[in-house]
């Protein structure tokens, strides 16, 4: 049965989590005596729970993308059910984002959240348990913990897919939003969107200093793809890993991670859901800052530590913060 779950701290943050898919509904911030929604998601709670735009999902096994809907591990080859015409997204047709999780634990600011992946479940070997603790505390932050195990050599690739958008009403684009994020390293993407290699920053893809969307976003090797919907490597070397900020708002959001790669996904394919802020989906109208390991790396030649391979028996634990300051 579908539910939705909020959870809050005592200055009126407000986070509306989801048993399908561990997914964040909304997050919404005390601002001028209302609560003032940061996410795109659809108006109608039925849709949100199945979209395949995977608002505010958890994306898994493997988030991204998936070359030929197959990988190879310990010398034996997988085939993922793929939802493309050629390669597998978000851990393919059977993937985690439109399960049902256990809620484990909840209570005014922690939910955690449980699923158990059965072995072959969208061809992937092993029963992978999945467990995702969401909490809020008073320095308004919102943690997020993905815990995973599974009982044989697998691929496990976790990431969180929020629409943002943090310009007050929500009515405009994003193309004026700052990005800040602190990497040297981009993939460079073919036409399928498919990290075929690394490459360091250019004037086109050099967040380090804050940078609005819209000032590279119209340059040719961005709109190859449409719009950046590209992995950065994170240098983990300074007090948070990237930000994101609205000038016309005063919303910011600060991002820190253990992951090792952040997905920049400008919203680039247009979807005809009516949303939240009484709109279809326009191109630009969201920005997806997604933590994860660095998407296909299992069939990167330019990957060398594949963090994406969860070993038998093995925990692992990775973390996303977010602070809001507005």
């Amino acid at each position: 049965m579908e539910k939705i779950i909020c959870i809050n701290n005592d200055k009126g943050v407000k986070i509306y989590l989801s048993n399908i898919g561990a997914g964040v509904v909304d997050i919404t911030l005390p601002i001028n005596g209302k609560d003032q929604s940061i996410l795109l998601h659809p108006k109608n709670d039925k849709e949100y729970f199945y979209s395949n735009q995977y608002f505010g999902k958890c994306c898994g096994r493997t988030a991204g993308r998936i070359t030929g809907s197959k990988f190879v591990l310990n010398n034996h080859e997988y085939h993922i059910e793929n939802d493309l015409p050629y390669d597998a997204l978000h851990g393919g047709k059977d993937n985690i984002s439109f399960k049902c999780f256990v809620i484990e634990e909840q209570s005014e600011k922690k939910v955690r959240l449980s699923y158990l992946s059965k072995d072959g479940e969208s061809g992937y070997p092993g029963n992978l348990k999945i467990v995702i603790t969401y909490s809020i505390d008073e320095d308004n932050k919102l943690h997020i913990h993905h815990d995973y195990v599974s009982d044989k050599d697998t691929l496990c690739n976790i990431t969180s897919h929020m629409y943002f958008n943090l310009n007050g009403d929500q009515r405009n684009n994003i193309l004026n939003e700052k990005v800040y994020m602190n990497s040297k390293y981009y993939g460079r993407l073919n036409a399928d969107n498919v990290a075929i290699s690394l490459e360091q920053v250019n004037e086109s893809f050099d967040f380090n200093k804050p940078m609005r969307i819209k000032e590279h976003i119209f340059d040719e090797e961005v709109q190859n793809n449409l719009g950046y919907n590209h992995p950065f490597v994170i240098n983990h070397d300074g007090d948070y890993d990237a930000f994101l900020e609205d000038d016309s708002s005063n919303i910011r959001i600060e991002f820190k991670s253990t992951y090792d790669a952040i997905q920049l996904f400008t919203c680039n394919y247009p979807d005809s859901t009516l949303l939240n802020n009484g709109k279809t989906l326009e191109k630009y109208d969201a920005i997806c800052m997604e933590f994860q390991h660095f998407p296909n790396g299992i069939n990167s030649n330019f990957i060398f530590n594949k963090k994406d391979i969860a070993l038998k028996n093995k925990m692992y634990h990775e973390e996303i913060e977010m602070k809001f300051i507005f």
